[in-house]
């Protein structure tokens, strides 16, 4: 088994409206992304909308999201079907500017038509908020064929801060 580093995305001064992952390589069982992320408002912990090779229609989306604070016994169910809701950044001016984490895995990214959708599984993702520890998981479908590119967009029309980072790699089974 390998695991390869594609990309990496640093926010730089100023920030930026969206992170954009394009040219994904088609030669890999999965692809694993890792983000730690900040907003520039004072809001408390907010989402970001990912989109899939430059579609922004519900047509091929399908998710369920489920999430918490402080633990993930009394869990709140949410689902959307125009976007993937990827839950966990942190506001900026809040909580000594911490960073949000979370962890996406898109298991047969490579599939080619919607009988044989490609799945993307979310975990890990947590934030500070002023009631406690905000976390999510979820689960989904993406049945527009292969991901070739991927991009995350700010919930709240602000900017990821800088040192916001994204990190995709690649896992190769053989």
């Amino acid at each position: 088994m390998s695991f390869e580093l594609v990309e990496k995305i640093e926010v730089g001064s100023g920030g930026v409206s969206q992170i954009e992952f394009t040219g994904i390589p088609q030669d890999a069982d999965e692809l694993v992304v890792f983000f730690s992320l900040r907003g520039v408002t004072a809001t408390n912990a907010y989402g970001s909308f990912m989109y899939f090779n430059g579609e922004t229609s519900s047509a091929n989306v399908d998710y369920r999201i489920g999430y918490g604070v402080n633990d993930l016994e009394n869990v709140t169910y949410a689902a959307d079907a125009n976007y993937y809701n990827l839950l966990g950044i942190q506001g900026g001016a809040n909580y000594d500017d911490t960073f949000g984490s979370c962890i996406l895995n898109f298991k047969n990214y490579t599939a080619s038509n919607s009988d044989d959708p490609v799945i993307i599984h979310q975990g890990g993702a947590s934030a500070e908020t002023a009631s406690g520890q905000y976390c999510s998981y979820g689960i989904g479908n993406y049945k527009g064929g292969a991901i070739s590119s991927f991009k995350i967009v700010t919930s709240n029309a602000s900017n990821y801060a800088q040192y916001s980072t994204a990190h995709l790699y690649k896992l190769t089974y053989a």
